[in-house]
């Protein structure tokens, strides 16, 4: 009924038992969230995680969630949440795992406020060779980024100066190793921030997470794509999907 709707709508996190999302005690009225309810995460001492190591599906539907200040929200590298209205982030953390071949999923169908960490997994340079990615989030400064991770990103030398293992690939270029450019300790401070949509190249040292920190996009994403095979470059274009989620 619309009472149970109004009465659900303020059913919040409590932890009373364990970090367990789908456990009913570990909510304030004793019912987990289901499709069309919009819970509020508060900042207690156990956190939830949104898993299916407990035997449950590990996919979440809801209406809304709010994540109050302090608080915290892990969704697993194979478990989702799928928000048909908003999504609403009040200075808390909210962060998504993955590993080699699981990524958690966020989608929100909704408007979005706050941010989210992408524990994105990249391959080893050398031994997997680089990863083809774009940014999960909006927001994410590349130099910040590269400075946050450090270990594992790799690094090496080259030209003269330090290399990062994040590169840019120019099709205007007449070969496939000028082509591919990585940043440098000389220019990733005025890289701006990672452009959504848009390809890049990454390596971790030895097959590692990387943590990316901004805004979910709720909107299309639109990337040109050019033809520069006629002027000795490629028709190759490096694209990328600018979500938390799958395409």
């Amino acid at each position: 009924s619309d009472d149970l709707g109004a009465y659900e709508h303020r059913n919040t996190w409590d932890g009373s038992t364990d970090t367990d999302w789908s456990t009913s005690a570990n909510w304030s009225e004793n019912i987990v969230p289901v499709a069309g309810r919009s819970p509020i995460i508060a900042d207690v001492d156990n956190q939830p995680i949104i898993s299916s190591d407990d035997g449950s599906s590990g996919d979440v539907t809801l209406k809304d969630i709010t994540i109050n200040s302090g608080a915290e929200l892990t969704i697993n590298k194979e478990s989702s949440l799928t928000l048909t209205g908003y999504f609403t982030n009040n200075s808390g953390t909210v962060t998504l795992n993955s590993d080699a071949d699981e990524f958690a999923s966020l989608i929100v169908q909704g408007t979005s406020t706050g941010n989210i960490t992408y524990n994105r997994y990249v391959n080893a340079v050398g031994t997997n060779e680089w990863d083809l990615i774009g940014s999960p989030v909006s927001g994410q400064n590349i130099n910040l980024f590269a400075s946050a991770n450090s270990d594992p990103l790799a690094t090496g030398g080259g030209s003269g100066s330090n290399q990062y293992a994040i590169g840019q690939f120019d099709n205007t270029q007449s070969s496939i190793t000028a082509a591919f450019t990585n940043y440098t300790t000389a220019n990733i401070a005025t890289a701006g921030d990672f452009n959504q949509g848009q390809g890049y190249q990454m390596g971790t040292d030895s097959g590692a997470t990387l943590a990316f920190t901004g805004t979910i996009i709720t909107t299309d994403v639109t990337r040109s794509i050019v033809d520069n095979s006629g002027s000795s470059g490629y028709r190759w274009n490096l694209v990328a999907n600018p979500y938390p989620s799958y395409l």
